[in-house]
């Protein structure tokens, strides 16, 4: 009788120690962001169908705690050079994070009259309200 209750309390340990193993599993899949590859910024839903040779201005505007500053470019290589730059950013996951004073706004302006705004936060981007981690 008492192998049978020793052995019984052996199997009923071995199990909690299990389910404590399972729930910890669990818990760090719950925890840990999703991993997502890196994407070019112009391979990004929003901005796969930008064409540069479309472009016929450029706003900069830059703002930070002494406010907004607008730099307005219509030479080509300029801007191309700003695309360029803009080009080597890579766009990874979601992020929650956020802050208020360094923003820069590049709105490209299309021979059409459309704008296509790209807005970089920090070190992040920003479309809508969503927030997404710049890996250059």
């Amino acid at each position: 009788m008492n192998k049978k209750i020793i052995v019984l309390l052996l199997i009923f340990t071995f199990m909690l120690v299990g389910c404590d193993k399972i729930k910890e599993k669990i818990k760090q899949t719950v925890d840990d962001p999703p991993i997502k590859e890196s994407i070019p910024l112009f391979e990004f839903d929003k901005y796969k169908d930008f064409i540069i040779d479309n472009v016929t201005s450029l706003s900069i505007i830059r703002y930070t705690e002494g406010g907004a500053d607008e730099e307005k470019i219509t030479a080509q290589d300029k801007i191309q050079n700003t695309y360029n730059m803009l080009s080597k950013i890579n766009i990874a996951n979601e992020t929650t994070k956020a802050c208020e004073d360094n923003t820069t706004v590049y709105r490209f302006t299309m021979k059409d009259g459309t704008t296509t705004v790209i807005e970089i936060e920090c070190d992040w981007l920003v479309v809508g309200n969503k927030r997404y981690e710049i890996e250059k």
